[in-house]
């Protein structure tokens, strides 16, 4: 009868805990009883002996089926298990509505998915490259792209609104044409920095300019004013442009076309264009922030805190 086992099921057999197996026991006792019965009490004994040889027969067929079914099934479980794992790393991909857009992001995958025409196929893969690509440089530089006015504004706004108490915002402002213009952007992003000084974060903005444009826009810009007014949490600094070009030329070179930083978080690197559209790029390289912080703070000594203006001013 061996013969007619394959020996993966025996091997498969033995391997089993027979011994701990109820339903083993839940067949084998009343086949045996019922056997000992016809042997014992009726006298029957070539039909008790019969009893006992089909009721382990069957026993013992049912387990070589259940290891072959066991070898079948097995792979097929593996094989759900790496799906499941698969299917949940993409869930932690997709389900990130905290912290992205996961309607757009699931309107990707989908149009990418459906796209089957194999004439498109080059052009499908060549947009993924694409934007695995930008998103290969987004998460290795921590540098976003050069955002344009209204990108600018949109991001700026909102994150000086978000600032709390005991937080810092340091700025270096180049009085370019496009900043305090009384633009409606560049009047909210003026009311925000005054908002925020008032509710407790320490607000430092070093203006770096001629210092006879620093004269004008001291006497009579108003959001210039309206700064050094503040006084408080606010504090304004002065720097002569020519006076530093003669000191420290390269200083200049490092604060460009100004910045303003958040804590030790991000910096927004201004990008003047040359029609004076204001523009700029987020950075969050821990060593560039700390390297433009060690800027701004040697940029301060060669610059003059000023004084809040009085009445008489």
């Amino acid at each position: 009868m061996a013969d007619l086992v394959p020996a993966k099921g025996v091997s498969s057999f033995k391997g089993n805990n027979v011994l701990k197996d109820v339903e083993f026991w839940a067949e084998l006792i009343p086949a045996a009883g019922l056997g000992a019965l016809l042997f014992w009490v009726f006298d029957l004994e070539d039909l008790g002996q019969i009893t006992w040889i089909v009721g382990a027969l069957l026993i013992y067929h049912r387990y070589v089926l259940r290891s072959h079914f066991r070898a079948a099934i097995s792979p097929i479980e593996a094989s759900l298990e790496r799906n499941q794992e698969s299917v949940a790393r993409i869930g932690e991909l997709i389900d990130i509505s905290d912290s992205c857009n996961d309607a757009m992001l699931r309107a990707v995958v989908d149009k990418y998915v459906h796209i089957t025409e194999s004439e498109l196929a080059w052009q499908k893969n060549e947009s993924l490259i694409k934007l695995e690509r930008e998103l290969d440089s987004l998460l290795r530089d921590k540098r976003s792209r050069t955002m344009l006015t209204s990108e600018y504004y949109r991001w700026l706004l909102p994150r000086i609104a978000s600032t709390s108490a005991g937080s810092n915002i340091w700025a270096v402002s180049r009085m370019m044409d496009c900043e305090w213009d009384n633009s409606p952007e560049e009047s909210d992003f003026l009311k925000l920095n005054l908002e925020a000084a008032k509710r407790g974060v320490q607000v430092e903005r070093i203006f770096l300019c001629e210092r006879d444009i620093w004269e004008r826009a001291r006497s009579t810009l108003e959001p210039v004013r309206r700064q050094l007014s503040c006084g408080g949490n606010l504090q304004i600094y002065f720097g002569d442009v020519n006076a530093i070009q003669k000191r420290d030329a390269e200083i200049l070179k490092l604060v460009g076309d100004g910045l303003i930083a958040f804590d030790n978080d991000v910096i927004l690197i201004d990008d003047h264009s040359e029609d004076g559209t204001a523009r700029g790029h987020v950075v969050m390289a821990p060593q560039l922030i700390a390297a433009s912080k060690q800027t701004f703070e040697s940029l301060k000594v060669m610059c003059a805190p000023q004084r809040p203006l009085s009445e008489s001013d």
